[in-house]
């Protein structure tokens, strides 16, 4: 429970700090194995480290700035070959919270950038990364090192009455 309480969203991270590629594999390791419908595992990923790409997603996008300092970012997709279930978006989502739980494990920050549904978002990362036409961009993950601790907090938020047993 201790990485779930204090995982945060990071949105200011230390410049010029790169991620080994050992760090990246332990990312992607963990979002793959999130649980899928059918296990179809439906998922692809893009690791952008080019400080230009950056640089030109988050001029581009306004809820991405953040990625002017980040030390890389981590696109989760979804191959439109590979999609067994209509439900490949909870596939996905479950991606990006293992990978964004890894994060914190391994005392870095990360936030999530938002892509599908939104077509000008997603537009803009086909362009940027050359995706193929069954490449669905579904969300950014802004990785780098945290400019501030945030850990040492915790929000309870539990609320009671949103809990029904059985019945409404």
């Amino acid at each position: 429970m201790e990485i779930i309480n204090v995982r945060r969203s990071v949105r200011k991270f230390i410049p010029g700090k790169s991620l080994s590629k050992n760090q990246i594999e332990l990312l992607l390791r963990a979002a793959m194995q999130a649980p899928s419908a059918h296990n179809g595992q439906p998922w692809v990923f893009v690791v952008i480290d080019d400080r230009d790409i950056m640089t030109e997603y988050a001029n581009a996008m306004m809820y991405s700035k953040m990625l002017h300092d980040a030390s890389c970012a981590i696109l989760i997709a979804a191959d439109k070959n590979l999609v067994k279930s209509p439900l490949y978006t909870q596939d996905l989502s479950a991606a990006m919270q293992n990978l964004l739980l890894e994060v914190v494990h391994l005392g870095l920050g990360g936030c999530w950038l938002g892509v599908f549904p939104r077509l000008e978002r997603m537009a803009k990362i086909k362009e940027l990364l050359h995706l193929p036409d069954h490449i669905e961009p579904f969300g950014v993950a802004a990785i780098g090192y945290p400019t501030e601790e945030n850990a040492n907090y915790f929000i309870d938020r539990f609320q009671e009455d949103r809990v029904h047993y059985n019945k409404w």
